[in-house]
């Protein structure tokens, strides 16, 4: 380690030694040359640096630049998913080191502000993650093809009955009854929808904004004999136009943006008989972390999904409010989408041989192996959470 790389190195320790949550060794060339143990309990992480451009990373982008670093492989963990749970339990020590320097934030605010979810935004951010291919997805999430929270009522349930579990518990949080004409907006690949009809007898109208989904799921309702049940639409869910029993969404909110929440609850309720539900699923960040979370984007908003923004629930109330809307009912289950996240990492990792024929390469890999620790940890430290929501009209 050279003088250059080594007084780097002693100003990141000094910035990793504020933890008061767990502890963490740092490694290079296989010897360990700092380590930590905060005051409270926590996760043990490691981290190994591999050369010094990921200090100049975190210096000059803060976590947004680490992250970057490790698809690089700058960097190095032998459990990732466990350092990130790390960073995020110690947040609040972090903050004022890991924002990057004043220029990159300004950009990052800007590029944020373009990613805007207009009619026109929304169909190009959804197809930067979604219309990565059918095919892509098909190789790691499970048979349901589900690609959001499950809900594990026993430890013995594997991923897809835990997905039909959660599925059951919307569709009971919501009072879905037999032939009720339901909406569903963001369908993914058709699995809530399909469910809907197939023990509800319910009259489904699916809509989605990503191409290959809305081909995806038409091929899906064909297949299961459910065309005069469940009609799927490619449109946006201003253009919506009816009057539903019950509006379901799971999942779909965070790649609204703040800055449609309100219109988006206003075509909801408009949209909703007087005496009918809303059944919303949705992840949300803590009340205490949402003002400084709004006012920089992260890693996933950069890389992941452009234009999304997770509400917090004070948030998400006022916003319902102030549309005539209230939260009547409310599950939330954050340890569940840490070891769906988990599970998914194992499928994702094992698949890779078959994804990397779809085209992919190793840094589109390790960008991906970062994007689901930074979930699971994230979930783990309780900074977000995920929850059903029973909605109403006042």
């Amino acid at each position: 380690m050279d003088k250059e790389f080594k007084a780097k190195a002693d100003l990141f320790y000094g910035v990793l030694s504020q933890a008061k949550y767990g502890s963490i060794e740092v490694f290079y060339k296989n010897e360990l040359v700092f380590s930590h143990n905060g005051e409270l309990e926590g996760p043990r992480a490691m981290v190994t640096l591999v050369n010094k451009k990921c200090l100049d990373d975190f210096f000059l982008k803060g976590d947004l630049g680490w992250a970057e670093s490790y698809i690089e492989k700058n960097w190095e963990s032998s459990n990732l998913s466990d350092f990130l749970e790390w960073g995020a339990k110690n947040f609040h020590e972090f903050s004022k080191y890991i924002r990057g320097k004043w220029f990159i934030i300004l950009y990052l605010r800007i590029k944020h502000y373009l990613n805007k979810n207009s009619r026109s935004g929304s169909k190009k951010n959804i197809s930067f993650h979604y219309d990565l291919g059918n095919s892509f997805y098909e190789k790691w999430l499970d048979k349901s093809m589900t690609y959001s929270s499950a809900m594990f009522e026993k430890q013995t349930d594997d991923l897809f009955k835990a997905q039909i579990n959660k599925y059951s518990n919307l569709a009971k949080i919501t009072n879905i009854r037999n032939k009720d004409k339901v909406l569903e907006i963001g369908c993914g690949w058709g699995g809530f929808s399909s469910y809907l009809a197939k023990n509800f007898s319910a009259d489904v109208t699916a809509i989605t904004i990503s191409k290959k989904q809305y081909e995806k799921v038409k091929e899906k309702v064909f297949k299961d004999k459910l065309a005069d049940k469940v009609k799927v639409q490619l449109i946006d869910y201003r253009e919506i136009q009816g009057q539903y029993d019950k509006i379901v969404s799971i999942e779909m909110f965070e790649a609204v943006g703040e800055r449609y929440w309100p219109k988006y609850f206003e075509v909801l309720k408009n949209n909703l008989k007087n005496n009918g539900s809303i059944g919303l699923q949705t992840i949300t960040i803590e009340d205490k972390f949402f003002k400084k979370y709004r006012k920089f984007p992260d890693f996933i908003q950069t890389y992941i999904f452009p234009g999304g923004m997770l509400p917090s629930v004070e948030e998400m109330t006022k916003i319902l409010k102030s549309n005539g809307l209230f939260i009547k009912e409310q599950k939330m289950f954050g340890n569940d989408y840490a070891r769906t996240l988990k599970l998914w990492s194992r499928s994702f990792e094992g698949s890779w041989e078959k994804i990397k024929k779809e085209g992919f390469n190793e840094t589109f890999r390790r960008m991906w192996r970062y994007y689901l620790g930074y979930c699971e940890g994230g979930f783990k430290s309780g900074n977000i959470n995920v929850g059903q929501f029973l909605i109403k009209k006042n």
